[in-house]
């Protein structure tokens, strides 16, 4: 699930949604959950972070997510990490 979508990101340019907490940090609302990249399953968020840092900058990434309950594909260009 995604916890964080930075602003100016290449994640929040693709529309990305980050989970919603309260001022007591209570999850009020599920973020997007990835569930593959560039067509491969991911099992678990250590390996959608391996795999996303194999890519550079520049390279266009499709990600399949899981959203209200409804699977969509959203591409994302990478960029540096700042």
């Amino acid at each position: 699930m995604i916890e964080k979508v930075q602003p100016g990101s290449p994640a929040a340019r693709a529309g990305l949604r980050p989970a919603q907490r309260d001022q007591r940090g209570k999850l009020v609302s599920l973020g997007d959950i990835i569930l593959a990249v560039n067509g491969r399953t991911m099992r678990n968020a250590s390996e959608v972070t391996q795999t996303i840092a194999r890519y550079r900058p520049g390279d266009r990434v499709n990600l399949t997510i899981w959203r209200n309950g409804r699977r969509l594909d959203v591409a994302v260009t990478m960029i540096a990490r700042r």
